[in-house]
């Protein structure tokens, strides 16, 4: 009986648990709801083992549900949901909370929990946030990815926090070798060789992508036309 207790009070902890991170996901997503649309000014620093990128300038749309355009010129070598900063997108994924704890920074506290997909089909392994305990927006993230890359970020915010929306993004990719060894730029970039000449596998394969997120214009008014403008947007 008494081992019939301990279990029935150890699922019952785990239900609670989850329930409670459920509604930390929905609060942290929540604060979005109040952007009907935004535009924004970015600037991107891209450094990666395979590629030299500029520096680039781009100005980002969005308006409700769905709709997200990039206005920059010739910048396509990452997709665009890289830049898109409606967390809801992120938050509200077929995911089974499997854990949370409360993390101490001195002071500063966070939520930390890991998600896993609940469909084969998704492109994540796990994720894991870290939402900050009292403004409840995403902090960090670590995301392992089954084509063998593994993606962490870090966001900082400014006074549009209330909305969720970061004032910066930094992004640390690491490849790994699977997704260096099928990726072409990865392959054709490499300048390292054997003995015989031979291209050899790229040694290096963390990079890192920084957004810096200026200007913005909340709820505005975006007319439908603009994401109809074919010129210069990332596909």
């Amino acid at each position: 009986m008494k081992k019939l207790f301990f279990v029935l009070f150890i699922t019952s902890s785990l239900c609670a648990q989850n329930l409670n991170a459920n509604k930390i996901l929905k609060e942290a997503a929540s604060k979005f709801a109040f952007v009907n649309d935004y535009t924004v000014d970015a600037k991107v620093k891209v450094t990666l083992p395979f590629v030299k990128a500029p520096e680039k300038d781009m100005k980002l749309y969005f308006k409700k549900p769905n709709k997200f355009k990039i206005d920059t010129e010739g910048f396509g070598l990452l997709p665009k949901s890289v830049f898109n900063l409606n967390p809801a997108e992120f938050l509200g994924g077929d995911f089974s909370t499997n854990y949370i704890k409360v993390e101490k920074n001195g002071n500063h506290k966070s939520y930390v929990m890991e998600l896993k997909p609940n469909s084969d089909t998704s492109t994540y392994r796990t994720v894991t946030l870290w939402i900050d305990f009292d403004a409840k927006v995403i902090e960090k993230f670590n995301a392992d990815v089954k084509s063998g890359a593994s993606i962490s970020g870090e966001l900082t915010y400014g006074s549009e926090i209330k909305y969720g929306l970061p004032s910066q993004l930094t992004l640390t990719i690491e490849f790994g070798r699977v997704f260096m060894r099928g990726n072409p730029l990865a392959r054709n970039n490499s300048k390292d060789k054997n003995n015989d000449g031979e291209k050899k596998e790229n040694q290096d394969t963390k990079g890192t992508v920084k957004v810096i997120y200026s200007n913005y214009l909340i709820n505005y008014g975006i007319d439908d036309k603009v994401f109809n403008e074919k010129k210069k947007v990332i596909e």
